[in-house]
């Protein structure tokens, strides 16, 4: 592809010759020619001026100053990592998978096939509904009752326990887990009963789930990630849980049941969430903090326990400087402990 297509394609300004040949996409490091580069973040400008790439797509600003500089053409966009997506899609293309269910595969006679499905080997197919174009991978099991929306892709070793719906475009990564039990007991102070979990779980259209999670049936009601939410590997979601739209779940984070996060909120990682708690729309939660109470929208909250993220960064500085602190303070306790002994 042409250089000057790709920057047409992205709304970019081209800085150099347009009729340079593109292959395909690789690191500042580790491109050479035919390779299209990405420069995100200034701090690798030193990189950039080293690199073999026979373009780079860079910010405008950074273009701007620095495009002199640089040992190839530039493409100058606003956005350059949203740019890395729309280029990948343009120059790479999965790996084509053939329709159809394997030999190898055992699908239920009831279960509701469309067209272009494709069923791979040592796959379990139960009493299920599978939409155009959908792709299932090998090891996974789809239980009964369960509703798998047109170009889905569920890749190996994901378990689909009864009860699941996905939506269209929804994308499954190894060894996930949707529809296990929520962790939902009953106490009579010796024993534990367990409350059988009779919900399912509602995934909307265009969300990915990173490998090794696992989201909780409700208990009654069901378990729902909202349309274009991304959850990043090692993430546990509880019973009842309500995801909104485009919700960023960074690895590791762990959020317990009946809790409701709003539309665009970010948890970064291994963020604990208690239950029966609300995180607003737009809200941002620093890694490793414990939400323990409800979080306003667009509000920025980090710590153990979470609080606004001003306050903490104030009190975290604080307790870098507490043994400094308390020597002085030791040190003038000893001086008025003298001063008063010499009354």
């Amino acid at each position: 592809m042409k250089l000057g297509e790709i920057a047409a394609s992205l709304g970019g300004r081209l800085i150099g010759d347009p009729e340079i040949a593109i292959e395909r996409v690789a690191s500042l490091e580790g491109a050479d020619t035919g390779c299209l580069a990405f420069l995100s973040n200034p701090r690798y400008g030193a990189q950039a001026k080293l690199t073999r790439a026979a373009a780079i797509v860079a910010a405008e600003g950074y273009a701007a100053e620095h495009a002199h500089e640089l040992p190839c053409p530039v493409i100058a966009v606003d956005n350059p990592l949203l740019c890395i997506a729309q280029i990948v899609q343009l120059l790479w293309q999965p790996p084509q998978r053939e329709p159809g269910v394997s030999a190898d595969a055992w699908v239920h006679p009831d279960a509701t096939l469309a067209d272009d499905v494709a069923v791979m080997p040592l796959a379990y197919v139960g009493r299920a509904r599978i939409g155009r174009g959908s792709r299932i991978f090998p090891h996974v099991f789809v239980d009964d009752d369960v509703e798998i929306g047109a170009g889905c892709e569920v890749r190996p070793g994901c378990v689909l326990m009864h009860g699941v719906r996905l939506g269209d475009r929804v994308l499954l990564q190894p060894n996930t887990v949707l529809g296990g039990d929520g962790f939902g007991f009953a106490s009579d102070g010796d024993q534990h009963a367990k409350i059988p979990q009779i919900g399912g779980i509602e995934v909307h259209d265009d969300v990915e789930i990173g490998s090794l999670c696992a989201i909780d049936r409700g208990s009654f009601d069901p378990t729902r990630v909202g349309r274009g939410s991304k959850l990043d590997n090692l993430v546990q979601v509880g019973h009842n849980v309500q995801i909104g739209q485009d919700v960023i779940l960074v690895s590791q984070v762990g959020i317990a049941g009946s809790t409701t996060i709003k539309d665009q909120a970010v948890l970064a990682g291994k963020v604990g969430v208690k239950d029966h708690v609300t995180i607003g729309r737009r809200a941002r939660i620093g890694a490793y903090s414990a939400i323990s109470g409800d979080v306003p929208d667009e509000a920025a909250y980090s710590g153990i326990p979470a609080m606004p993220h001003g306050p903490w960064l104030r009190i975290i500085t604080r307790m870098k400087q507490l043994d400094k602190t308390a020597r002085r303070l030791r040190a003038l306790e000893q001086r008025l402990e003298q001063l008063e002994q010499r009354r």
